[in-house]
């Protein structure tokens, strides 16, 4: 069996503290947090206590408009489904 070199084991090892951390913050959202220590919204926390912000969605929404756009850690993507929805051309 070859042995990996530094850069394979360095991705493996990233995905693995990724998997632990998750687990991490799943168990903290189980036992009633609204926030995980990384500051991600645990489910239960997001119908209660997250507040969208609809004008500002709609003011991306025409600045976005017709523009390429990355969209990373938008957690339920809320402002997605506002600025990105069907009728959208963006």
């Amino acid at each position: 069996m070859p042995v990996p070199d530094a850069w394979e084991q360095l991705v493996e090892l990233s995905r693995q503290a990724n998997m632990l951390q998750r687990q991490l913050q799943q168990t903290q959202c189980k036992h009633g947090t609204t926030l995980t220590d990384t500051g991600a919204w645990c489910r239960n926390a997001v119908a209660s206590l997250h507040l969208t912000d609809v004008p500002l969605a709609a003011a991306l929404k025409e600045l976005f408009a017709g523009k390429t756009v990355l969209s990373l850690g938008e957690g339920q993507g809320v402002y997605r489904k506002l600025v990105f929805n069907a009728s959208s051309r963006v």
